[in-house]
């Protein structure tokens, strides 16, 4: 929930700065969480979930507080971007702690379903935050800006108590009995971080979620941030946007539930069917998407959003669940890390492309930026549906061996 954080800015934004402001500190927040998300990543690996989410809290909160100490009076930005670059880091941190701890931990028939239950709070987080700013901090920044920092300490420290218990230390124990390396995976690993780095690049599977890191979730991410901007060119009304705002979470969170359910599926007990059909459906509802923005985009825009948050919550869900079956369980971290360090390239474009010309009122204002991503997403879907074929010609291949044994 503390990484909804950082997707829920664009909520306050608008009592705090103008838009070029604030888009330039819901960047700096998102490089923080991106391009040091690979270090992110080797803290985890090397110090465990318990070290990484108290280092996770104490960075979030102290950088939040960097940035209400820039804000006040006279805004001073690039320190405000400082602090605001320092609370990605640590949200990161503890985004990468809380997907993977519970994903490393889980049994593999059901890690679909662990990441769906774990990334659902990540999702219900960003309606639960935007209620409590809607409830009590509404024209009141600053003290929202104060509400993060308390809440950021306090996971930090829960998360650290937690991890340290003898209870998740036997859960730990037990899922590393049971673990098998995936197949390909060499058993004396390099020690060194960069031929680790190397090896994890060189994965089969670290291509094709790449694309995915690059091109929908970072276009999600961009878009996360500046969709306000977009509804009040669109001259939607302030009670729907705040309606759109609240319903967000609650669609991406039945998006992980959904996919999540669907991505353990394996008829027979045999490969990935239901990961690449949750690859598929996931990327076809932002395709969807696109093509509703295409046709009218004021009249689609809530819907689209509504598609856009399901197929998002499926790829957060699928995506660590792909990276437990195709990578070392001692690898997961740095594996996860820079997928989210490569996601920060096109995160800078999308949010740049993202602000609007000042003056600009109507769906020109954004038809560029929605054009665009349709189409790399297009790719995406293209490739989904590859793999899709490709998964079900090897089940019908290995059950037709297996009737004739």
């Amino acid at each position: 929930m503390q990484y909804a954080l950082l997707q829920i800015f664009s909520i306050y934004s608008s009592e705090l700065l103008e838009p070029g402001d604030a888009n330039q500190l819901y960047a700096a927040a998102n490089w923080g969480a991106c391009f040091l998300a690979a270090p992110a990543g080797i803290v985890f690996d090397a110090l465990g979930p318990a070290w990484a989410c108290l280092l996770g809290g104490l960075c979030s909160s102290s950088g939040m507080a960097l940035a209400l100490a820039s804000l006040l009076g006279t805004p001073r930005i690039y320190s405000a971007s400082l602090g605001y670059f320092l609370f990605g880091f640590g949200a990161t941190l503890l985004n990468t702690v809380a997907v993977l701890a519970a994903v490393r931990a889980a049994p593999p028939k059901q890690s679909a379903k662990v990441s769906a239950g774990v990334l659902c709070s990540l999702a219900i987080g960003m309606s639960i935050h935007t209620a409590v700013h809607a409830q009590w901090f509404r024209g009141a920044p600053f003290n929202f800006l104060s509400y993060q920092i308390a809440y950021s300490l306090l996971s930090g420290i829960l998360g650290f108590l937690v991890f340290r218990s003898s209870a998740w230390n036997a859960v730990a124990e037990s899922a590393a009995d049971d673990v098998s390396e995936p197949s390909g995976t060499a058993k004396d690993e390099p020690k060194s971080t960069a031929a680790r780095i190397w090896n994890i690049v060189l994965t089969r599977e670290f291509p094709w979620l790449a694309a995915l890191h690059l091109i929908p979730i970072a276009y999600s991410f961009a878009w996360l941030g500046n969709w306000s901007v977009c509804a009040e060119r669109l001259l939607i009304p302030e009670e729907d946007r705040t309606r759109i705002g609240l319903g967000l979470g609650l669609f991406s969170a039945a998006g992980r539930i959904l996919f999540g359910l669907l991505g353990d599926w394996a008829p027979g007990g045999r490969g990935k069917m239901g990961l690449e059909l949750g690859f598929v459906g996931s990327v076809g509802l932002f395709q969807l998407a696109f093509l509703l923005l295409e046709h009218d985009q004021r009249t689609f825009f809530e819907l689209a959003m509504q598609l856009q948050c399901l197929g998002y919550g499926g790829l957060l869900c699928l995506a660590p669940v792909a990276l437990r079956a195709g990578f070392p369980v001692e690898d997961l971290g740095t594996s996860f890390g820079l997928l989210y360090q490569l996601l920060a390239v096109t995160f800078t474009v999308f949010n740049w492309a993202a602000v609007p010309t000042p003056g600009c009122v109507g769906s020109d204002c954004f038809q560029g930026f929605f054009s665009v991503a349709s189409i790399l997403n297009a790719g995406c879907l293209l490739w989904a549906l590859t793999r899709l074929v490709r998964a079900s010609q090897k089940v019908a291949s290995t059950s037709l061996r297996a009737r004739k044994l």
